[in-house]
């Protein structure tokens, strides 16, 4: 579709069928693990055998959609024949070149995938050893990840109409990071800690803004081939796909790196299942609030650079459906 509303809708569905599949990792994850490992453990399973099921079992399932979707997913605004048999490799760089709004997109892809990483990677060490959970709350926890989603996705319509498309990630990646500021102002306070209700108050919060903030920017993939479409006339959305690929997986090869880093930094125990040192929980916390809040700025910064508004890629489709006839 070349619709901006029905792009929004169809993002809105996408991402509510996502965090579905999110909220089966983040609160399934750890029951299943504990059903596959009969020992009694007071937080993530260490037994590879649990673990290697585990993995098997979500593999499985997560073929069998990815096949389904891939074969029944079909292109309704394709590019001409004629124009796909000169597409070369080479392509790709020069459409990061010659497309600013891709470049944007590249950018905020890294950066919200890199916190969205980092986060997720420390959430069952922030509940482990800084608050001495149990994996029940490592479950409520993690799931409070997705859970949002099904509330504000099918308002995210509604949300862009009222504000607009910046506006939005404006509002949204605010409300995160104030979620981020409370989980750290939580942890830190010794009479606030042992409420766990207020930590996934903070949690949801923090959710709330992040899933619907990257939640939305797929919406902006079909403007950004527009784009490209109306400065050179090639309709090429497998390589912009490709691109945003590419820069989806760096951010998360990015936010996968940095949690061993600044474990490796504050002197992280992995011997030690029951307690760290105080370092080590302030290091632990840097990744689950810090960290995360500090990219969330920088993605900010970087959407504002975004300068295709809903009035101008409506102007670009009837240029090309125009060009067509």
């Amino acid at each position: 579709s070349r619709s901006t509303d029905e792009i929004t809708i169809l993002t809105s569905v996408r991402m509510f069928m996502a965090n579905i599949g999110g909220l089966a990792v983040g609160m399934g994850i750890p029951l299943v693990l504990r059903f596959f490992d009969s020992a009694e453990t007071t937080d993530m399973s260490t037994s590879d055998s649990a673990w290697l099921k585990t993995m098997m079992l979500y593999g499985v399932v997560g073929l069998g959609l990815l096949i389904f979707c891939f074969s029944q997913s079909r292109e309704r605004v394709v590019m001409d024949k004629s124009h796909a048999e000169n597409v070369k490799v080479a392509d790709l760089w020069m459409e990061f070149v010659h497309n600013k709004p891709l470049r944007v997109l590249a950018f905020f892809f890294i950066t919200a995938f890199a916190m969205m990483a980092i986060g997720n990677s420390a959430g069952a060490y922030y509940i482990n050893y800084n608050l001495h959970g149990l994996a029940a709350q490592l479950s409520i926890f993690m799931g409070l990840g997705s859970i949002p989603a099904f509330i504000f996705m099918p308002m995210i319509p509604s949300i862009k109409r009222a504000v607009g498309k910046k506006g939005m990630f404006y509002i949204f990646l605010t409300v995160a990071i104030v979620g981020m500021a409370m989980l750290y102002v939580i942890s830190v306070v010794e009479s606030l800690r042992s409420h766990m209700w207020l930590v996934y108050v903070a949690q949801f919060i923090k959710s709330t803004g992040v899933i619907v903030a990257t939640g939305y920017m797929w919406a902006l993939v079909p403007e950004v081939i527009s784009f490209g479409e109306y400065t050179h006339g090639c309709r090429i959305a497998g390589i912009v796909n490709a691109l945003t690929g590419i820069f989806y997986k760096a951010g998360m090869a990015l936010g996968g790196v940095v949690p061993g880093l600044v474990l490796a930094f504050v002197g992280f125990d992995q011997t030690n299942e029951v307690s760290q040192t105080a370092f080590t929980q302030q290091g632990i916390l840097w990744l689950v609030a810090v960290i995360p809040a500090m990219l969330l700025m920088l993605a900010m910064f970087i959407i504002s650079r975004y300068d295709l508004s809903d009035e101008k890629i409506e102007e670009i489709n009837r240029e090309i459906e125009r060009r067509n006839k």
